[in-house]
């Protein structure tokens, strides 16, 4: 069964308090908590050359940097987006 984010937190909750049958519930918890925590991480943008326009790091979605507003995140797959130079 694929764990749900709800289960996740839950898991990774430091007051819950459950008895596993193994413990592949915890390192599944852990490595959604960790990919969820890198994604808030700002990664550079593969940025178009002359273009205010690039790629997400992450997940290849075209990404814009209007001149007043840039994007702060993804709306693709939520990556936090660097776009220093």
């Amino acid at each position: 069964m694929e764990m749900t984010y709800e289960r996740a937190a839950e898991i990774l909750d430091p007051d819950h308090r459950e008895a596993y049958d193994s413990i592949e519930p915890v390192i599944t918890a852990c490595k959604m908590g960790m990919e969820a925590l890198k994604k808030q991480i700002p990664a550079k943008v593969n940025l178009w050359e002359n273009s205010q326009f690039g790629n997400c790091p992450y997940c290849n979605e075209v990404v814009y940097r209007p001149a007043l507003l840039k994007q702060v995140h993804c709306f693709k797959c939520g990556q936090a987006l660097n776009w220093e130079d």
